[in-house]
């Protein structure tokens, strides 16, 4: 036994003396285990410092331990250094920095190297604590975040023990009820309810205890009671139990959660009584409100059915759904089922209202009745199903009405495309235009496409910005114009005068303007027609009454007086009777004179002006008896008497006014001229008229004045009446008022814009100097080539083109086309050698007003220019011949046939082949298609009896210049 005690004591001696045993526990230990040298750097370090840090040993050898310290912790770490040194033993937390740069939490134990009685360095071991620094962290956050939940949470958790004592709440008590912890705990149970909600616990407590008794240990559940707070105040709270088991199942005590239902409470009660309400109205309001299952089966129906269709509720829950509904409507509500309502709402639960629908529903006598239908697919919160609530309001007369006015509508459309004015729909807060009438693409030029989408400032209509102000005004504060009269611009830039009228409308709750453009231009030639036809007739029944009628009153004048002669001879006695015929016939003559004068006051080649306003007073005092003046001031510019005729006839209607409505005893007419303004002045003493305005005097006094752009001035009074029609120089060279000095009138403005075109400077020098020396024209340009003359026109827009058409040796006959491409308002007048009957036919086709000679004289030339500015054709006698021997050659019964034959489109086409236009530019002009141009052209041959298109254009040329002569040279 000894032998063996020895022999073991042997053998854990060379154990412990092997230093191999110590080796392998350095290397095999999870700790790592270093040396530091007195300095601080590293001299050994097992294998473990690379599983820690990811550094290998080799790596940190010979290096200051501190190089892998972070920052933060490495004053407190050189502190522990320091103290271990000095044999003041305690381990110490750090963070370190590994290898791939994250940080590690570690934990060192270390003690001095002593050899030799030395202090020689550190020995010491390095432990990882990261994962359990991670822990503690997340621990720390976790308690704090349930503190922060604890302390700050409106629910109140309590433990109670089996005797329902109050062993822990939580510190959210005293916000919730005002009491502190340690007031709750000590409290007693009772004191916490109103008496009414204690009652309510004693019973769930006596209930606990039976269950328990009974060996039941599973009870759980949820009360409302009512809780007094420390103030006093009273609060619903929902308060939810639960038993606590040990792990051997047995009871241990109870867990508490109790929450504010106060305002769930209120909510409770607004919702019954709500209910109660809701309830009330759908048993008594016209809609029917229906609820149906998924399985599309009616549950309730509202008591307002039986009114409207006729059915109980009870019937119609019975009801198979297809028998609610006419056929045509239920292929409808079958649609719906399958596209609308079971694919997404009924699968998914979620709250979605679909239509409305308008659908026919059956009635109890047979009848169908239009229904608008909304569906609202909900959850049903009772018994967690889906259900369909249904919403019926009969409409059978919105229909109508709706049908009505939808055929109103399409009258309406139909009214307004088709309208023969131009209709405009506008919307008001942008003034795009929505909409126009056919009308707006003949009358204007424009194609629906350049105007829809575009403002009318875009497309430039407005002549005065002034009016489109003053339009805009009255439609935004009275909402409506009436015959408002403007003028306005088309595609091409003509101006002509419009009756504008416009309302504002809504359509889908947005305003829009509905605007009517009624074109004046063909009312103003007919009233100018009517009045100059009136003028000419009045110049006729003048004219006979003093050239006829007087001339056989004076021929019976002269027999009456010589048989008063020859009675004087032989019946003295009775020739008085012949004297008074002859002083009869004489008043006679004189008051027929009179009439005359009254009818026409200035007759052609008579008195001047102011002797016709003379004569007229003479008149007036000798026919109606009335004490006429008439004064005049003593310079009167001579004035042209169309303008004269206009005057005369104001002051005769103003006079004629005066006589008929309001008696007058005394009319004065004053003409006046003073700094350029011309006067007429006509007063009277009769007794006013309040609607004078409406009077048709005042009409026709209104409407001549417009037409010489004179100014009109009406005051009626009690005691007097006056007229003053006034009109400057200016407005007179408008109004073509002013003589010219050559001997030429000179129509609308005074001043007229010209380019002269020639290739040779002397030429066009005098021109020029002719043009200038009359004081009438400005020369606003000039040129020596085609080029040149294309760009003079374009940059000076003038309103006469003076030029030659051969030009560096090239004849260009179409050159009236190329200048109208630019400008159409611009006149062409040709001054050229060469021959009129060559090339004066087809320039005066092609639109040159005027065909001259550079031969002619100063006098034919400014005649030619003044009858081009004055709108009408200027050629020379020869030419004039040719072209009637050529009209004479025309067959006028084959002209009657192409009159009478051709409808208007064919007519229209007919003229432009002989102006030699070709069928795309036919086509172009007319807005057709090339295939309808061919069909028209064909027709046209067909009617004529054309057996080729070369006959037909030769007839058509004919056609043109025959028509042309006519128009022209009648």
């Amino acid at each position: 036994m000894e032998n063996q005690m020895g022999v073991r004591s042997q053998d854990h001696t060379s154990i412990l003396n092997n230093p191999d045993i110590y080796r392998m526990f350095i290397e095999n230990i999870n700790d790592v285990v270093f040396l530091l040298d007195h300095s601080g750097i590293i001299i050994y370090t097992n294998h473990v410092l690379e599983k820690i840090s990811g550094y290998k040993s080799e790596e940190v050898l010979g290096k200051h331990f501190s190089f892998f310290i972070c920052e933060d912790d490495l004053p407190g770490l050189l502190e522990s250094y320091k103290n271990t040194m000095a044999n003041e033993l305690e381990p110490y937390e750090f963070c370190c920095k590994a290898k791939n740069g994250g940080k590690r939490y570690c934990r060192t134990s270390s003690k001095p190297l002593i050899i030799d009685n030395n202090n020689a360095g550190l020995i010491g071991l390095l432990t990882d604590i990261t994962e359990k620094k991670i822990m503690e962290k997340s621990l720390h956050k976790s308690n704090q975040r349930y503190r922060l939940i604890t302390d700050n949470m409106t629910e109140i958790i309590l433990l109670m023990d089996l005797d329902f004592n109050i062993e822990y709440i939580t510190p959210s008590v005293e916000k919730v009820r005002g009491f502190t912890v340690s007031e709750i705990i000590n409290m007693p149970l009772k004191k916490h309810f109103t008496e009414e909600s204690w009652r309510k616990v004693s019973k769930e407590i006596a209930l606990i205890f039976d269950q328990l008794n009974s060996g039941d240990f599973t009870y759980s559940n949820y009360i409302d009671v009512e809780y007094i707070n420390k103030d006093g105040s009273i609060v619903w709270r929902e308060v939810a139990v639960k038993l606590l088991l040990d792990k051997d199942g047995k009871a241990t005590g109870f867990l508490c959660s109790s929450r504010d239902v106060s305002e769930i409470k209120k909510s409770y009660s607004s919702l019954k009584k709500s209910q109660e309400l809701y309830s009330l109205i759908t048993d008594h309001i016209d809609e029917v409100i229906w609820i149906m299952d998924k399985d599309l089966k009616i549950s309730y129906v509202s008591p307002s059915v039986e009114k409207i269709r006729g059915f109980t509720p009870d019937e119609l829950i019975k009801m198979n759904i297809s028998g609610h509904f006419s056929p045509e409507s239920y292929k409808i509500v079958q649609n719906i089922i399958k596209t609308d309502l079971i694919p997404d709402s009924f699968t998914s639960g979620k709250k979605e209202i679909k239509g409305p629908y308008h659908l026919q529903m059956t009635c109890k006598n047979g009848d169908f009745k239009w229904h608008e239908l909304i569906l609202t697919v909900v959850r049903d919160i009772e018994n967690g199903g889906i259900i369909l609530l249904g919403v019926a309001r009969e409409i059978t007369e919105r229909r109508k009405i709706e049908q009505a006015l939808k055929t109103s509508e399409e009258k309406f459309a139909k009214a307004f495309r088709y309208s023969p004015n131009i209709q405009v729909l506008t919307r008001l807060n942008d003034n795009v235009i929505i909409e126009v009438s056919d009308t707006i693409v003949e009358r204007t030029g424009y194609q629906k496409a350049d105007i829809i989408g575009k403002t009318t400032i875009d497309i430039n209509c407005w002549v005065n910005d002034e009016d489109r102000v003053d339009v805009w005004w009255l439609l935004i504060n009275t909402g409506e114009i009436k015959n408002k009269e403007i003028k306005m611009r088309d595609k091409n830039g003509v101006i002509y005068n419009v009756l504008f009228s416009a309302e504002t409308i809504y359509i889908d709750q947005e305003l829009y303007i509905v605007s009517t453009i009624f074109n004046l231009t063909e009312v103003r030639k007919l009233e100018n027609m009517i009045i100059e036809l009136s003028e000419k007739e009045k110049y006729r029944i003048a004219h006979e009454l003093d050239h006829g009628l007087v001339n056989f009153l004076n021929s019976i004048s002269l027999l009456s007086k010589e048989l008063k002669r020859r009675l004087d001879a032989r019946f003295a006695d009775e020739s008085y009777l012949a004297y008074d015929i002859s002083n009869l016939i004489d008043k006679a003559v004189s008051q027929t004179k009179a009439i005359s004068r009254g009818l026409n006051p200035l007759l052609p080649g008579e008195d001047s002006f102011i002797q016709s306003l003379e004569s007229l007073s003479s008149s007036i005092c000798n026919v109606s008896g009335i004490n006429c003046v008439f004064s005049k001031s003593n310079s009167i510019p001579e004035i042209n008497s169309t303008i004269a005729r206009n005057l005369l006839l104001i002051a005769k209607e103003a006079i004629n006014g005066a006589v008929r409505l309001r008696n007058p005893s005394n009319i004065i007419m004053i003409v006046d001229y003073e700094k350029g303004k011309f006067s007429l002045i006509i007063r009277d003493d009769g007794t006013s008229v309040e609607d004078i305005k409406n009077d048709v005097s005042y009409i026709i006094i209104k409407h001549i004045a417009g037409t010489i752009n004179a100014s009109l001035e009406f005051d009626f009074s009690i005691r007097s009446n006056s007229l003053l029609c006034s009109i400057t120089l200016e407005e007179m060279a408008k109004s073509r008022l002013i003589k010219n000095c050559n001997g030429f009138t000179l129509e609308s403005p005074l001043k007229k814009r010209i380019v002269v075109v020639d290739e040779q400077p002397l030429v066009r020098r005098g021109l020029i100097k002719i043009l200038e020396e009359t004081g009438n024209f400005e020369i606003c340009g000039e040129a020596e080539n085609y080029s040149n003359m294309i760009k003079a026109v374009r940059k000076y827009k003038p309103d006469l083109l003076i030029c030659d058409f051969y030009l560096n040796d090239f004849l260009n006959v179409d050159l009236c086309k190329a200048i109208s491409s630019v400008d159409p308002a611009i006149s062409v007048l040709v001054i050229t050698n060469q021959d009129e009957l060559i090339y004066g036919e087809r320039l005066i086709r092609s639109g040159a007003k005027g065909y001259l000679m550079k031969s002619d004289t100063e006098k034919t030339i400014l005649e030619a220019v003044y009858t081009v500015l004055n709108g009408r054709v200027h050629v020379s006698r020869s030419f004039s011949v040719n072209i009637a021997s050529q009209m004479r050659s025309f067959d006028h019964s084959q002209k009657d046939m192409i009159t009478n034959t051709l409808t208007e489109r064919e007519l229209e086409v007919f003229t432009m082949i002989g102006k030699a236009f070709s069928t795309k530019e036919i086509a172009s002009e007319l807005f057709l298609s090339v295939k309808a141009v061919e069909a028209i052209r064909k027709k046209i041959r067909t009617k004529l009896k054309m057996e080729d298109s070369k006959n037909l254009v030769k007839l058509a040329r004919n056609w043109i210049s025959s028509h042309v002569h006519e128009c022209t040279f009648q």
